[in-house]
């Protein structure tokens, strides 16, 4: 999440907290983790790794909830498992929908894209809580903040590609009116 991956609570020391012991068992089977977003919605893990860093960190407490495949829009962060060989709940942002994929990319990476259908998609995250203050994601404050950074996430590359030829065109430029510049400048010594 925070990076990839989700590892349980204590359920005994943090109500509220997911009630599975073997949370690689869980893991490696949807269906059971939809079972439980059936009694338990929204389900809330803890997130581990930093490939969503600043906006979800290490020990962040997150909620998710199921959601239609539907109703994923740009800018939600989808909570999905891509190999079901590898027990990692993931959680990266949506940056574009198409019909029935969704491409999507952690905040933490400039270049690599996923691509994740239906089939892999649990649901979509709810909410954050950091230091006892929880951070609600279905308010209008920040589906637009999402939105916004899912642009620049997917955009990026073709800003800088952008910027980069602006800064070349510009350098070039400079580097011929200096060159102008010295020679009108050694034609006024003559």
């Amino acid at each position: 999440m925070a990076g990839s991956a989700f590892r349980p609570g204590n359920p005994e020391l943090e109500p509220g907290w997911a009630p599975f012991e073997n949370i690689k068992m869980v893991l490696k089977d949807k269906s059971i983790i939809l079972e439980l977003l059936k009694y338990n919605s929204p389900l809330t893990v803890m997130a581990t790794g930093n490939s969503m860093w600043p906006f979800i960190r290490e020990g962040d407490s997150i909620s998710f909830e199921i959601v239609n495949f539907k109703n994923i829009r740009t800018g939600d962060i989808a909570v999905y498992i891509k190999n079901k060989n590898i027990p990692f709940i993931i959680s990266h942002r949506v940056v574009k929908k198409t019909g029935d994929a969704l491409i999507i990319k952690s905040d933490g990476a400039l270049f690599r894209y996923e691509i994740i259908h239906e089939d892999d998609l649990i649901g979509r995250l709810k909410s954050i809580t950091r230091d006892g203050k929880s951070i609600r994601l279905d308010n209008r404050i920040h589906d637009r903040l999402n939105k916004i950074i899912a642009w620049f996430s997917l955009n990026i590359p073709v800003v800088l590609f952008i910027f980069k030829h602006i800064f070349f065109l510009l350098f070039f430029l400079l580097k011929c009116l200096r060159i102008r510049l010295e020679i009108a400048h050694d034609k006024t010594k003559e």
